[in-house]
């Protein structure tokens, strides 16, 4: 990624005017969890022992300095990771959550989210904060004030981390009277306590200032992947803590897509445009999103691309992997689809994974990818594909299925190396091997 920054010379009046300190002990402390320019929610945490918490509280503030206790039904033994307001209701993580656990529509009382609301409630991007109009972003370890595609860095907050050697990995900011405060915090996993590692108030005056001496300076989040349809644009971005889609129409201005899905670095893949949708996995739960605009958006749970397992993860290894393949053919998709659970006991892999049955079998689906059809060839199924009139599926000859990316190649198993035999129909019944060695791109997908 290619990045020019001219930090503007008088920047220097903005770190006489602000007040940057590490924070200092006390017997309790505010992880903040986010703010809707009103109410600022947070986790009040009392010290234990170590890195355990003695209490943990949900409270809310309006001036971002007297916190009154919020209330809640369900345990909350650990700080939550991070939390935010998504535009309709305040969010939070539990610690070692991916996924938003906790929400509230007022920042006061607040309730677990139940498993029927997955794929439906918006996530937060990891490292963004904004509050009064200011936005603050982390971008590399380093926090700027950005308006549009322009931003300020705001130096001291990059230099304090680099002196104590963290990596920042999300901020909160609140208003406070006269100022914003913003708080930047390590990971949960270097730092489960939720203590902040720096905290910084900044005048509103010298934000003003700043954001209106922006012209030398250019903001550029590094692109991961994008995926076009000839009128509609999909791209994902990263700022080193997080990641966010967005989309456009021919030339017109990128616009930030509202997320259900994961937004941690790494949490997503974008598959190909197979013809008709946009579609994006999200690997920490596994659920498939679709959307035929690139603006509105639809999670794929209540359909045959819906996880069959839990997703999971153990000892730095995933417990489940998923693949999709999926391509339009005008009225109908052609789809196979690969799913594997690890399976692991006391001496680590044990080679007794579950395989989803869709594994062995090329599926049709309508529009709303309703299950129209399947043919079962009893074999790991590689890849699919259309072409004027005839369907292809492309089966593997090893006698195993794929165990995942993560699962050791054992004799008698799946072996990815293995040759395949490519089949082809014209009526989904009748399936008969050709001499192709590969589907070609042009009639085929992977995702």
């Amino acid at each position: 990624m290619k990045r020019f920054v001219h930090v503007v010379g008088l920047m220097f009046l903005l770190l006489v005017l602000c007040c940057g300190t590490a924070l200092a002990a006390e017997t309790s402390y505010v992880r903040l969890l986010g703010t809707d320019g009103n109410t600022t929610v947070g986790a009040r945490v009392t010290p234990g022992e170590g890195e355990a918490a003695d209490q943990v509280e949900l409270v809310y503030s309006v001036d971002g300095g007297n916190w009154q206790r919020g209330s809640w039904d369900f345990d909350l033994a650990s700080v939550p990771s991070r939390g935010g307001y998504n535009g309709t209701e305040f969010i939070a993580y539990g610690q070692w959550s991916r996924e938003p656990d906790y929400c509230s529509a007022d920042g006061i009382h607040w309730t677990e989210i139940p498993p029927e609301r997955v794929g439906e409630v918006v996530t937060c991007v990891p490292g963004r904060a904004e509050v009064n109009g200011y936005h603050f972003e982390l971008l590399d370890g380093e926090l700027y004030l950005v308006s549009g595609n322009m931003a300020a860095l705001l130096p001291d907050v990059g230099a304090a981390a680099k002196e104590k050697g963290v990596w920042i990995s999300d901020i909160q900011a609140c208003a406070v009277p006269g100022g914003v405060r913003v708080e930047c915090y390590r990971s949960t996993i270097a730092d489960p306590t939720g203590k902040p590692a720096y905290v910084t108030v900044y005048p509103t005056s010298s934000l003003d200032w700043v954001r209106e001496n922006l012209s030398t300076v250019f903001w550029a989040p590094e692109t991961l992947d994008e995926v076009d349809n000839g009128t509609v644009r999909v791209r994902k971005r990263a700022n080193g803590c997080g990641e966010w889609y967005e989309y456009r129409r021919e030339e017109g201005e990128w616009t930030a897509i509202p997320a259900a899905w994961a937004q941690e670095i790494g949490g997503t893949r974008l598959l190909p445009w197979n013809g008709k949708t946009f579609l994006i996995l999200d690997i920490w739960s596994l659920q498939l999103y679709a959307s035929e605009d690139g603006e509105t958006w639809r999670c794929l749970k209540d359909t045959f691309l819906a996880p069959e397992k839990d997703a999971g993860f153990w000892d730095g290894s995933w417990v489940n992997y998923t693949r999709h393949s999926l391509l339009w053919m005008g009225t109908e998709y052609i789809a196979c689809r690969r799913e594997v659970e690890g399976r692991y006991g006391m001496l680590g892999y044990s080679g007794g994974n579950w395989h989803s049955p869709y594994c062995t079998k090329v599926c049709f689906a309508d529009e709303e990818f309703a299950l129209t059809g399947e043919y079962d060839f009893g074999r790991q199924v590689v890849a699919v594909g259309w072409w004027n009139g005839a369907y292809y599926a492309e089966v593997s000859e090893s006698t195993g299925l794929d165990e995942g990316m993560w699962a050791p190649y054992q004799e008698n198993e799946y072996d990815p190396d293995a040759p395949t035999v490519i089949y082809r129909s014209t009526d989904k019944v009748h399936w008969e091997p050709t001499d192709l060695r590969q589907i070609f791109d042009s009639i085929r997908t992977l995702g």
